[in-house]
């Protein structure tokens, strides 16, 4: 009787320390899940749930919540301008092109992993490859809306397109 005793709490003291791997040991935070300083700040001035084009469970060294409070605060957002409005947020790798004939920039891929670099590249005089938030503030009626890259790293404002039909979502 003592052995089946036994067996009944070591089976009950294996299955309590796998339950608790499964939650608490092995689960990967996300960008809801995390501390990040700049969650609470950006739904107290924004109170509006921008559109994931993937769910992250990683962060490169500046936070979605930091990029879209550089990107909404320098484009003079606020939640009553926002109202109509579907913001969607996507970490993208893009080239960045500042010539005498222009600028520009081209998406090269969707990001979906962390990385081991998140710096910026500068591979010439004119071309820089960056890691960047692409956060669209998009019209619910008519589509269109700014555009704002945040690189991922440096938390700069690269560049601002106007007017784009949304590349994202």
């Amino acid at each position: 009787m003592r052995e089946k005793a036994i067996i009944l709490v070591t089976a009950c003291v294996i299955i309590i320390v796998v339950i608790f791997f499964v939650f608490f040991g092995f689960r990967t935070p996300n960008q809801q899940t995390t501390k990040d300083p700049y969650y609470a700040a950006y739904y107290n001035e924004f109170n509006k749930t921008p559109k994931l084009t993937y769910t992250y469970y990683f962060s490169p060294p500046v936070s979605m919540y930091h990029a879209l409070l550089i990107a909404l605060t320098t484009g003079g957002w606020n939640a009553t301008s926002l109202k109509n409005r579907t913001i969607y947020v996507e970490l993208d790798y893009r080239a960045f092109f500042n010539s005498s004939s222009g600028t520009g920039d081209d998406l090269l891929y969707p990001v979906t992993h962390s990385v081991v670099n998140w710096s910026p590249q500068q591979i010439n005089s004119t071309t820089t490859y960056r890691y960047v938030w692409a956060i669209a503030v998009i019209a619910e009626q008519t589509g269109g809306g700014p555009i704002y890259y945040v690189d991922a790293a440096t938390a700069e404002l690269v560049c601002t397109a106007g007017m784009i039909p949304p590349l994202l979502g």
